[in-house]
């Protein structure tokens, strides 16, 4: 069995500088209450909760005085409002990428236009961004707009996990609807699309996929789309403990990706373990 690693894989600078921040910020204040897991990961909360990373749901877990951290997914305005009003120490550890997505969906919005983002709803980044727009917001998860109440002029962003080739046909569902008269504004992350890249050069040289990360990381969730929509088998694992070998029987190559909040110590196990099974 020959195993291939994808060009681009695993963790990304962003999620990367998230967890070393609110590692040191542990460091500094003993205890740090991040709303929500500062990436989707279970392995990487895991391994945070043990340095002193809490996650909590709301600010009202957070005690009197407690450092609160701001997740690479960023935050709805208003939840940053209420930290400042507490006077809590704030450890923000929002991607920049995602930041200049919240700070486009603002300025949009200021200048007037309704905001249109491509992204999944009930997503942290996409409540987050459709709260900078003060209500001039809405998402989609197709090209099908449906009977949404949207006053022109509008822009169109999406969020930053997105697929470009998913993007650009809402753009056009949207210019079809609205005319020329709309702001394209390509928030997309440069690293998670070349991740995407990646994963479809490899997918036409392999005869099965393995992508590791876990399921409620978009990202991971979207690479395991792109593989299966190339016709090839693809199993999405978390760890090396969820490989399974029969599954794998009878493939000559398997190609190895892993989501952008994915822990290189984690991929490297999969490799491990997928060589092992090449045997």
């Amino acid at each position: 069995m020959r195993i291939v690693r994808a060009e681009s894989l695993g963790f990304c600078h962003g999620v990367r500088r998230a967890v070393e921040r609110v590692e040191e910020a542990a460091a500094d204040h003993g205890t740090v209450h991040s709303l929500g897991p500062i990436v989707h990961n279970e392995g990487v909360t895991a391994r945070l909760a043990n340095v002193g990373v809490k996650v909590v749901w709301s600010l009202a877990e957070v005690p009197e005085g407690g450092a609160v951290a701001i997740t690479a997914h960023g935050a709805e305005a208003d939840v940053l409002d209420r930290i400042a009003e507490r006077g809590q120490p704030r450890i923000d550890a929002t991607c920049p990428v995602v930041r200049r997505a919240q700070e486009a969906a603002a300025e949009a919005a200021t200048a007037g236009r309704s905001v249109m983002v491509y992204g999944d709803p009930a997503h942290p980044e996409v409540r987050g961004i459709l709260s900078w727009t003060g209500g001039r917001g809405v998402a989609f998860e197709s090209a099908d707009l449906g009977n949404a109440s949207i006053e022109p002029p509008v822009a169109v962003l999406a969020q930053t996990t997105a697929d470009p080739t998913e993007f650009e046909p809402f753009v056009d569902a949207v210019r079809l609807r609205f005319g020329d008269d709309i702001a394209v504004i390509d928030t997309t992350c440069p690293e998670t699309v070349r991740r995407y890249r990646a994963a479809r050069e490899l997918v036409g040289r392999v005869d099965g996929m393995v992508v590791v990360g876990s399921r409620t990381s978009a990202n991971t969730v979207r690479l395991v789309d792109v593989c299966r929509a190339a016709g090839v088998p693809t199993f999405r694992v978390a760890s090396a403990e969820e490989v399974d070998e029969h599954a794998l029987m009878g493939l000559a190559s398997i190609g190895l990706t892993a989501g952008a909040s994915t822990p290189d110590a984690v991929i490297d196990e999969v490799l491990r373990r997928l060589r092992r099974l090449g045997r």
